[in-house]
């Protein structure tokens, strides 16, 4: 099927109802090509989101931590774990801090096995060492 027939197939359809336990986004389900694309703009998304809370000195620990290992257990000893673990952790505390002050989640996705896998994927390409 070519491009267009998939972009066709998803704008005129009912959608994929399974996305949210296979995918980053639902426009990740169009096409294999998106589903790169939005996989690769979360990755980026979450070693900036970590960069910068970094740079601002921001670091959790316990329960968040803890919950953050827990949510990934599943994973563990993909070359990406640290990385989400680190994320699921800090997005953890920042959801609750927005929610006590009553706003929403700042981070509202999920990270459904399939989709770390993919990520650890992209990890991989990215940090791979190209120069042998």
């Amino acid at each position: 099927i070519s491009y267009d027939d998939e972009m066709a197939a998803h704008y005129g359809g009912p959608g994929n109802a399974e996305w949210p336990t296979t995918h980053v986004s639902q426009y990740a389900t169009m096409h294999p090509w998106e589903d790169w694309a939005e996989t690769f703009a979360h990755y980026l998304h979450i070693h900036d989101g970590l960069h910068t809370a970094t740079t601002f000195g921001l670091e959790v620990g316990s329960p968040s931590a803890e919950a953050g290992r827990a949510g990934f257990g599943v994973a563990a000893g993909l070359a990406v774990e640290p990385m989400v673990v680190e994320w699921l952790a800090l997005t953890i505390a920042l959801n609750g801090m927005s929610r006590s002050i009553g706003g929403g989640d700042h981070y509202p996705f999920v990270l459904p096995r399939p989709v770390i896998d993919k990520l650890d994927f992209v990890h991989r390409c990215v940090t791979a060492d190209t120069a042998g």
